[in-house]
């Protein structure tokens, strides 16, 4: 492919009287930032899971300017390719929240997003051979693990209509059917019968490993579960926008964003809105039977290194959960909670492995590895953070603490704006008198 382009012009000289022909060569270099040449630098990122995520504020060149007009490319081997990304509009007033549509026009709070595993090399000079994303800046993206000392990679955001974006996706969202299908996982829930997510698949094996997620009220007068609570909240989920990278919604409140092999969850449970004083409360995630999932060692942040079997295990309460994961042969999880507050509430972990039959149960009504925190005397809002990474098959090692450290140290993004460089070469020109 042509990097650069090399333009020829006639250049008159004035010399009066003169039959001289006179030869020169010039160079002129047209750049609001001068472009180093830093092509030997490959991409070194090693998270693959993980998003790189920028904001229009750190696009300040190209704010006002036509979304749709901008595309993502990335170098390597001496090639351009266009990567998978997207640029979601947020409203402009106190919420933020993510919309399809605001105006289309890049704003400070809107955001870009690409994955790390599509990063390339830095390309110093070299350019698409594209007119129009030639004649714009462009915007030098360099993305940085804090982590793993050296750890970078590039991507490059080009204004220019003809220009090809990917036809690459990552995720899909179903809205009637409530169901997510992304690289690594599909994910669904069943909001006419209970409250949070009901089926987990993993790697396209087409096993469900989750029995549901489990949410547990207690009052003094009566007890609620996932499927009496839906009296009380809609459990509807609307995922607004949706592109090749992610799926998107909410603001304040609730959050929730779909990755290609990650999950993260906000959440904020307002408790005024049960009637009654609340006295506990739990949220879990059931597994289901190993001896079909193949889902077989647990693993937390306290140390536990369990195997699950239905046998019950003494998962330490305190301190709480910061990961905790599961996993085995076919795969697994790993739950990471940076954040959880209950205000004055006291936090404390739970954590049920027996296949004993519980009547009072739901779901399969058996307990495989039963994972979450409980809250006594919660405050009037409860409010978690969880990403929820799949792990490749083959993963019995435990690895959880790694995918803490990702969560809670996410890539860094600095960026650069820049011209083409453009060659002139000036011939010789020839005057002779009138």
């Amino acid at each position: 492919m042509i990097l650069s382009r090399f333009r020829l012009m006639w250049l008159p000289v004035v010399a009066a009287g003169s039959l001289l022909g006179l030869s020169l060569l010039a160079l002129s270099v047209t750049a609001a930032t001068v472009v180093q040449d830093k092509s030997d630098l490959n991409s070194t990122l090693g998270r693959s899971e993980d998003p790189v995520i920028l904001t229009g504020a750190e696009l300040a060149g190209f704010q006002g300017q036509p979304i749709a007009d901008l595309v993502l490319y990335a170098f390597s081997s001496d090639t351009w390719s266009p990567i998978p990304f997207q640029i979601d509009e947020r409203t402009n007033d106190i919420t933020g929240t993510f919309v399809v549509f605001e105006d289309g026009l890049l704003d400070d709070n809107d955001e870009l997003v690409f994955m790390a595993k599509d990063a390339g090399q830095a390309a110093g000079q070299a350019w698409p051979d594209d007119e129009e994303a030639q004649g714009n800046p462009r915007y030098e993206i360099l993305a940085t693990d804090t982590l793993t000392s050296g750890d970078n990679g590039w991507a490059y955001l080009y204004r220019s209509t003809t220009l090809a974006t990917s036809p690459d996706s990552y995720v899909d969202w179903n809205e009637a059917l409530q169901k997510v299908t992304a690289i690594s996982y599909t994910a669904s829930f069943s909001p006419s019968a209970f409250l949070g997510l009901a089926d987990l698949t993993i790697n396209n094996n087409g096993v469900d490993i989750l029995d549901r997620q489990k949410t547990r009220v207690d009052t003094f007068i009566l007890d609620l579960n996932e499927e009496s609570l839906i009296a009380f909240v809609d459990p509807t989920i609307s995922i607004s926008v949706v592109g090749p990278v992610r799926g998107v919604a909410g603001a304040g409140q609730i959050g929730i964003s779909i990755y290609g092999a990650r999950l993260d969850l906000k959440v904020e449970f307002d408790t005024s809105i049960v009637p009654l004083n609340i006295d506990g409360l739990r949220m879990s995630f059931d597994l289901n039977d190993p001896a079909v999932t193949g889902i077989t060692n647990f693993y937390d942040s306290n140390g536990s290194d369990y195997p699950i079997d239905g046998s019950p295990d003494a998962v330490s309460q305190t301190p709480r959960f910061n990961w905790y994961q599961a996993s085995g042969v076919p795969g697994g999880v790993v739950a990471v909670i940076p954040e959880a507050d209950a205000g004055d509430g006291i936090i404390t972990n739970y954590y049920k492995d027996d296949d004993t039959f519980s009547a009072n149960d739901t779901g399969d009504k058996l307990s495989f590895a039963d994972t979450g925190l409980s809250i006594e005397d919660p405050g009037s809002i409860v409010s978690m953070v969880l990403s929820l990474y799949t792990l490749p098959p083959g993963s019995t090692a435990n690895v959880g603490a790694s995918y803490y450290e990702r969560v809670t140290n996410p890539l860094e993004v600095t960026t650069e704006i820049q011209s083409f460089v453009t060659n002139y070469t000036y011939l010789p020109a020839v005057l002779k008198p009138s």
